[in-house]
């Protein structure tokens, strides 16, 4: 015959071993800390395409995230699905490795501020692309 309180030592010692599999394995998950260029942090469990075996022995903040060798053909780049148009640095439009997430066959590249509104596309509301005073 099993007591109550035999029963009660092995639910609380099932519980504690199993409490402390997930604490090991989650401590074991390998986790990749960075900071973008404006300073916005990124924590992801997924190894980035660019990420080193020097970078994990770094600090976040000395970790730089790698930018596209492409030169921009333009000032505004414009996704013309959605018909929005963001600064290149958006981070709306950003991968978390650092690339553009507008795919290449849907991005429209414009010179100016005027040029992207006149061709009926809408200013991002999180980047807020701008008139620049050397356009007027």
């Amino acid at each position: 015959m099993i007591k109550i309180s035999d029963y009660k030592n092995r639910l609380v010692h099932t519980i504690l071993v199993f409490c402390i599999l997930v604490f090991t394995s989650t401590l074991m998950a390998e986790i990749y800390v960075w900071y973008d260029a404006d300073s916005t942090r990124n924590i992801s469990n997924v190894k980035p395409d660019w990420w080193t075996d020097e970078m994990s022995q770094m600090s976040p903040q000395d970790i730089v995230v790698p930018v596209e060798a492409t030169p921009q053909p333009g000032k505004f780049v414009g996704d013309n699905e959605n018909r929005k148009f963001h600064k290149p640095t958006c981070e709306q439009i950003q991968t978390l490795d650092g690339f553009m997430a507008i795919p290449e066959h849907k991005r429209v590249w414009f010179a100016s501020y005027d040029e992207a509104k006149a061709q009926n596309y809408t200013a991002c509301t999180h980047c807020k692309p701008v008139k620049s005073e050397s356009e007027d």
